[in-house]
């Protein structure tokens, strides 16, 4: 059977892709993306460099993406929210992965990359953690700063 991106089963297959690119076959040893950071440095001598290494998290972060479950803002309709699923293959090359630590001492991961909605220029961002998917969207005239829902002047 055949599962859209969001099912459960998908999330699962997601986080063990992932983790085999590191060299673990456990999914319990990377119950969360920030797990999957920290082993990344450990078991990848490829990333001998920052390029590399900034590409392979970038490429780990869109995983976990494709597999979270979609709440909250994430779940909004409009275009400037919607328009961030369809960008997401391209942060796998392109993008820039930030830990953000919450209120709740929760660390999340933001994903930002450069991009175009409509023919205006802009990033486009995600933020997903244990719970999920949580915020998706377009930020037009927003710049790559590790600040998510950046205002730009």
């Amino acid at each position: 059977m055949i599962y859209g991106w969001w099912h459960p089963k998908n999330f699962i297959g997601e986080t063990a892709y992932s983790a085999k690119k590191f060299g673990t076959t456990s999914v319990d040893d990377v119950k969360s993306f920030g797990n999957l950071i920290a082993e990344t440095s450990k078991r990848t001598p490829e990333a001998t460099n920052i390029v590399d290494f900034e590409k392979l998290r970038a490429s780990l972060a869109v995983d976990e993406i494709k597999g979270a479950k979609v709440i909250g803002s994430a779940m909004k309709d409009d275009v400037i929210h919607r328009s961030a699923s369809f960008a997401v293959n391209a942060a796998a090359k392109d993008g820039r992965v930030f830990a953000l630590r919450g209120g709740d001492g929760i660390t999340r991961n933001l994903l930002q990359v450069e991009g175009e909605l409509n023919d205006v220029k802009g990033i486009f961002e995600w933020i997903v953690g244990p719970e999920g998917l949580t915020h998706q969207r377009f930020i037009k005239g927003g710049q790559i700063t590790g600040l998510p829902n950046q205002v730009p002047k």
